[in-house]
């Protein structure tokens, strides 16, 4: 007996993707959520434009402790809600600030420009009708007496699926905002990622010298898409287990995708019997070793720098590319499948 699928972000309880027969959209990849899973270099962007000679900077607001300027930044994000360039403003004015600055434009373009990156992602089968149907510990326990108060799908049972159909809205990457950075809205920015502020009030930018405006570019745009290969291979990472598969060995075999990798691992269900069209009794195809857990997609260089991790790991990464690997082609070998 087959059984529907829907893809699903616990966090933002948005639907990614599916919502039927999982061999009817399996081998679709859904762009906007692998770009909202991008997290883009910000970090080492602003660790080149920091590098080399710093004047002495003299001005009353650097007698002030680190901690006090680390505020000013804080209140700022704050203050501005959505997206704000000032926050970028401010902390390009020297290198100085820009350091003090660091962390705070590092968390505000991973939220901006990867809403869905660290988020707990699941594809789950309609046949999980019940809190015990599900991967141990992968809901809060405020979440699970949420679900455990509403009506499954049948009586005395909660369904994750039929709540996630039922009321969640379907993820998108441009939807309209109201002032939060929500998954899927693209709050105050224009085209090219640039602040809407920069793009439709010239004067906004007047005042920056042509060198200062390419500093700020560096900030605002995000990592090209397209960007996949080359002496900087992306990598999905498993942020709760610390694992990771790399995008060029799925190219090279069968082009098979970072998509289909991530989905194959998170796919969860309740029974065997109801997934004949993955492979029967193959238990990791029907209970995904990564449903539930946390991901971004970085750079492989930037890998072993991720600090929001899971926050008991001893910092090694392991790469279990092959093994993704193989669990896709056996998908593909099954003819129910495609």
């Amino acid at each position: 007996m087959n059984q529907n699928w829907i893809a699903v972000d616990l966090d933002e309880r948005v639907c990614l993707h599916g919502g039927g027969k999982l061999k009817e959209w399996f081998w679709s990849d859904p762009d906007c959520v692998l770009d909202a899973l991008r997290v883009p270099d910000t970090g080492e962007t602003i660790n080149d434009l920091i590098a080399g000679y710093s004047a002495v900077q003299r001005a009353p607001l650097f007698r002030l402790p680190p901690e006090l300027i680390d505020q000013i930044f804080h209140q700022i994000i704050i203050s501005s809600g959505a997206y704000d360039a000032r926050l970028l403003l401010l902390a390009l004015t020297c290198k100085a600030l820009l350091a003090c600055a660091r962390r705070h434009i590092v968390r505000r373009q991973m939220r901006h420009h990867a809403p869905l990156a660290g988020h707990r992602l699941i594809c789950i089968g309609e046949g999980a009708t019940t809190l015990e149907d599900y991967p141990p510990s992968m809901l809060a326990t405020s979440e699970a007496e949420d679900l455990a108060t509403s009506a499954g799908d049948r009586d005395g049972e909660t369904s994750l699926y039929s709540r996630a159909t039922a009321r969640w809205r379907r993820y998108s990457s441009r939807r309209p905002c109201s002032g939060s950075d929500a998954a899927g809205v693209t709050c105050g920015l224009g085209m090219a990622g640039l602040a809407a502020d920069l793009i439709y009030r010239p004067s906004a930018v007047s005042r920056m010298s042509l060198q200062d405006f390419v500093r700020f570019q560096a900030l605002t745009t995000p990592l090209p898409r397209a960007v996949e290969s080359g002496d900087r291979p992306r990598v999905l990472c498993n942020l709760s287990k610390q694992e990771y598969v790399c995008a060029e060995l799925g190219n090279d075999s069968r082009h098979i995708t970072l998509w289909q990798m991530l989905l194959a691992c998170i796919c969860w269900t309740s029974s065997a019997s109801l997934t004949g069209e993955m492979g029967g009794d193959n238990e990791q195809l029907y209970r995904g070793r990564w449903a539930g857990d946390r991901f971004a997609i970085r750079t492989m260089d930037l890998t072993n720098m991720i600090s929001w991790s899971a926050g008991d790991s001893d910092g090694a990464w392991k790469d279990v590319s092959y093994e993704v690997i193989h669990l896709v082609k056996s998908l593909q070998s099954i003819a129910t499948i495609h």
